[in-house]
């Protein structure tokens, strides 16, 4: 742990291999431990690639306790309780705000959940046949190439990498799957294009806050990706990296900086300062004003102008404003599936628009010749 004021101490671990589960987790061994999640309270959640589990450290009493695994390979439990389950490789993993975790079982090519309250492993998606299955299948009988990462937003989304595969994919409320990111061709191209357009070669860790910015690694291109997954058709963008192995940059922009295969990601939600494991250089890098937290204004200023959409949350009708030229300007709205909800021309500045749709989160996007914009939406 590295504390605010800059000192470093050991949390968990002794040095040595794994041992020691059900006690102090500084008295603990530990194989690999290789990503990271930490919930509201201070409760530390990790994966141990070597020792097969998965492990959380108590913050108030820094006892450590296996959650899912037992330091013995193998890919069964499903219907147990966590610590009887076996899993292969693990290398990812995230928490939900019921306390549920997701764990990307790599080695046997699964995404592991285990239920927060009851402890109870299952199997969300994939299996030991590898392949790619078409938007829209159903998890329990979706293929995967190599799942590699897992983080989850606060709508019941969950979002897994596929390594072999060169893509991001979302796994809905309704257990359904969609990819969000990559076209399944391996590269690293597509920045200021839709996510969809976009190559990348071997996603792995990923981080999503809660305005809908995923970041993801990409080791192989040695970069950060960024896109907001909340939005259809948003744009992918370069966080940190130029694409070069290396280790270059500090004090200047995140993009222009060399990595060297990093293996996690994570922000600060206060002060929006990304950090960044940069494994093959062994440091820990950070963003600062990144830019990326979210619209807490409600305002986005655009070649549009600045445009507002308000009250939002609304109950389905609200204002869109600060729409400098609306000749030729489209308003279009999609639910989270992608699906187009709603749309008219605008003939103003200022709009009252009424919409007839469930509670939920929509992407509002303004079209015209002066570019597109992307907006949030949230109806009540």
């Amino acid at each position: 742990m590295i504390s605010s004021s800059g000192t470093i101490s050991t949390i968990a671990g002794t040095g040595s291999f794994y041992a020691g589960m059900g006690g102090l987790a500084v008295a603990a061994g530990m194989d690999y431990p290789n990503s990271l999640f930490c919930d509201v309270a201070g409760n530390l959640s990790l994966t141990d690639f070597f020792a097969d589990c998965s492990y959380e450290i108590n913050h108030t009493t820094g006892i450590i306790m296996n959650s899912c695994g037992h330091n013995s390979q193998g890919n069964d439990g499903d219907g147990e309780c966590g610590p009887i389950a076996r899993m292969q490789l693990p290398k990812g993993i995230w928490k939900d705000a019921a306390g549920t975790l997701y764990i990307a079982d790599y080695g046997s090519n699964r995404l592991r959940r285990v239920d927060g309250t009851t402890t109870i492993v299952s199997t969300m998606t994939g299996s030991s046949v590898h392949g790619f299955s078409p938007d829209g299948t159903a998890a329990g009988d979706c293929l995967w190439g190599s799942i590699t990462g897992v983080c989850a937003d606060q709508y019941g989304n969950v979002y897994v990498s596929d390594a072999s595969n060169h893509v991001v994919r979302r796994i809905d409320p309704t257990n359904h799957v969609t990819t969000v990111v990559g076209t399944g061709v391996n590269g690293y191209s597509g920045d200021g294009g839709p996510a969809l357009s976009a190559k990348l070669m071997n996603p792995g860790a990923l981080f999503i806050n809660s305005a809908g910015f995923m970041f993801i690694c990409d080791p192989t291109a040695n970069v950060i990706r960024v896109v907001n997954v909340f939005y259809p058709g948003s744009i992918i963008k370069t966080l940190a990296g130029n694409g070069t192995m290396g280790f270059a940059g500090d004090g200047g922009l995140a993009s222009m900086a060399k990595l060297n295969q990093p293996s996690g990601v994570w922000q600060d939600a206060t002060t929006g300062t990304i950090y960044i494991a940069d494994l093959g250089n062994q440091r820990i890098r950070a963003i600062a004003r990144s830019g990326y937290k979210g619209e807490e204004t409600g305002v986005k200023v655009t070649a549009l102008g600045e445009i507002g959409v308000y009250p939002n949350p609304s109950r389905g009708t609200f204002t869109v404003s600060g729409v400098s030229d609306p000749t030729g300007t489209s308003l279009e709205i999609y639910n989270l599936a992608g699906q187009m909800v709603y749309s008219q021309a605008l003939s103003q500045s200022t709009s009252l628009i009424s919409v007839k749709q469930p509670a939920g989160i929509y992407s509002l996007v303004l079209r015209s010749a002066a570019g597109t914009v992307n907006h949030k939406l949230v109806i009540e």
